[in-house]
């Protein structure tokens, strides 16, 4: 899929949850509490996701190379809301061009 392709642009009117859940096999990804994802940063869920050591993925985000839901997040420390949450379950971040994870939303709507 072109979601996976490095340094794609699929706008995110074109993800879905059930586009992003689909991808969970391709792509590294976290299973986290919805409480414990709002309130932490892209920075933190990138490390999680281990997209890199600390020192880069802080240098790409300094560089404005973080993404969510392919949307450039301007700022490195911007927490995660509830409006990132594709379908109220999933995400897609990454760290520059090619580096991209899933975030999985655990007490969402039919998550086990």
């Amino acid at each position: 899929t072109d979601v996976l392709k490095p340094g794609s642009r699929v706008d995110r009117s074109q993800l879905s949850a059930e586009l992003l859940l689909s991808l969970i096999g391709d792509l590294p990804s976290v299973t986290v509490r919805r409480k414990v994802l709002l309130e932490i940063s892209l920075k933190s869920v990138l490390l999680m996701l281990k997209l890199g050591k600390r020192s880069a993925v802080e240098q790409l985000l300094r560089d404005g190379h973080g993404y969510i839901n392919n949307e450039r997040s301007e700022a490195g420390d911007r927490r995660i809301s509830e409006d990132d949450l594709l379908g109220g379950q999933v995400m897609l971040v990454g760290a520059g061009k090619k580096k991209k994870g899933l975030v999985r939303v655990k007490d969402a709507p039919g998550t086990p």
